[in-house]
């Protein structure tokens, strides 16, 4: 049976509203990656004393038993050919050593948005894997990225202008489908408040030499300077604790930045995007045209929902390990380094 898959899982007949905006030949095939923080213990230790790399140790081997591939990467740091799964620390989250309890990073092989049988596959592997075998503890320190980027080459600047516009539309949006934890933080700034998520250099129209501020934000496009490629991260997703979280959060990530790519003429910056149903829409433009098979597991996110005043928003303070880790690494990486070099080529 032909026709449009919508957000509560039921085809329509096809039909062509203006929202729907640009052809679906302008399609492009999107890759990403996951990275899932967790703080974790062993629930086979009997005497509870397992550490860090005893976990990173069992948990690899749990995962080749399940034919997972993956190694373990004790410099968070060291960069990642990201052919198989990573296990690496992750010092954002603290260690609760009085529990066993360890911060983690599993971070995924490059996949293909569009193979959703492949992709879906992995994460039930793996999660499966950590839900048997491991203590998943709960916690606001631990979140899940997406990074995306284009199949076929790297991104040119119209596409990650498309992309900024759509974040930026839709920012007030996307924060009424998150936890409260997951707002408006010190450690997830605003992309409006900081004027927009990056500015471009006007010597390079493709966009490979570019500004960015010291923070992560919601959407993080500070990593389209780290390779040929590049991508941009939704940093915002809470913790996962199952396969069906993270799966949520890449189809939300990816089904959005295709919306985008698609177009985004019909999205005013002038105007506030309105009720979530907008969002929605936005969403299965792109679901659509990436040929997701179900839609449900982006439906749950809107049930009971509404869009927030941002009044309701809510600010929390930053905990100092991870001020003190996004000042380090912020600076290190993309202030000193990056701007650095950019600054330096518009001197020339």
């Amino acid at each position: 049976m032909t026709g449009i898959l919508d957000i509560t899982g039921n085809r329509k007949p096809i039909t062509k509203p203006s929202y729907y905006g640009p052809a679906l030949h302008r399609l492009i095939k999107l890759r990403f990656r996951a990275e899932i923080e967790l703080l974790l213990g062993s629930k086979t230790n009997k005497n509870n004393q397992a550490g860090l790399s005893l976990i990173a140790l069992e948990l690899g081997n749990k995962l080749k038993e399940v034919g997972v591939s993956s190694h373990f990467n004790k410099d968070p740091e060291e960069e990642a050919a990201y052919a198989e799964w990573s296990i690496t620390t992750e010092p954002s989250v603290p260690a609760q050593e009085d529990q066993s309890l360890y911060g983690l990073e599993l971070v995924s092989p490059i996949l293909i948005f569009q193979e959703h049988s492949t992709w879906h596959e992995q994460m039930d592997a793996v999660l499966s894997v950590l839900e048997r075998n491991f203590k998943i503890e709960p916690t606001d320190e631990c979140s899940t990225h997406i990074h995306v980027s284009p199949f076929n080459g790297p991104w040119t600047l119209d596409q990650v202008k498309k992309v900024a516009k759509a974040v930026l539309y839709f920012e007030q949006s996307v924060d009424s489908l998150m936890p409260e934890e997951r707002r408006l933080t010190p450690n997830i700034p605003s992309v409006a408040l900081n004027m927009c998520a990056y500015k471009m250099s006007k010597r390079d129209k493709d966009g490979n030499d570019m500004y960015t501020f010291d923070y992560p934000f919601r959407w993080n496009f500070t990593p389209l300077l780290e390779d040929d490629i590049g991508t941009v991260e939704f940093l915002q997703p809470p913790q996962s604790l199952s396969a069906k979280d993270t799966k949520r959060w890449v189809t939300l990530a990816a089904s959005f930045v295709q919306a985008a790519l698609l177009g985004t003429d019909d999205l005013d910056p002038n105007h506030v995007p309105g009720p979530l149903c907008h969002l929605k829409r936005f969403l299965q433009r792109g679901a659509n045209a990436a040929d997701i098979p179900d839609m449900s597991i982006l439906a749950e996110l809107f049930n009971g929902k509404t869009l927030l005043n941002t009044t309701t928003l809510v600010v929390r303070e930053l905990p100092p390990h991870l001020l003190a880790m996004f000042d380090e690494k912020g600076k290190k990486k993309i202030m000193q380094k990056k701007l650095k070099a950019c600054d330096e080529a518009e001197d020339k």
